[in-house]
């Protein structure tokens, strides 16, 4: 038996998106690529910029994952915090986990799609 912790990040995706996110394999093409934006909408300090990452690098390893903005800097709003790059479901299933929370971002995804 071990006194191990259980991963705070593991666990929420678990919880949140499963075995997949249902709506997303229906919504979004198999083969489709997306960006996508972090950015506050409000002013605030940036922190958890590295969790974050996290997030979307254990859905997706092949995601390009970029971080733009280093936890302590004071923002106003409007500015981007990550980059993501790839696969469009799984940019947009660790977007449904990221609402879910609520944190104070707004997540831009630019499927390409018309």
């Amino acid at each position: 038996m071990t006194d191990r912790e259980p991963d705070p990040i593991d666990v929420a995706l678990r919880e949140d998106i499963g075995e997949g996110d249902i709506t997303t394999q229906l919504v979004v093409p198999e083969n489709a690529k997306a960006r996508a934006r972090v950015i506050p909408r409000e002013k605030a300090v940036i922190a958890g910029t590295s969790p974050a990452a996290e997030v979307f690098r254990r859905v997706d390893a092949q995601l390009e994952v970029r971080i733009a903005l280093t936890d302590g800097t004071a923002v106003l709003g409007g500015e981007t915090i990550l980059e993501i790059g790839g696969s469009a479901r799984s940019i947009s299933a660790r977007d449904t986990w990221h609402r879910s929370r609520h944190y104070p971002v707004a997540p831009s995804l630019d499927t390409g799609l018309p």
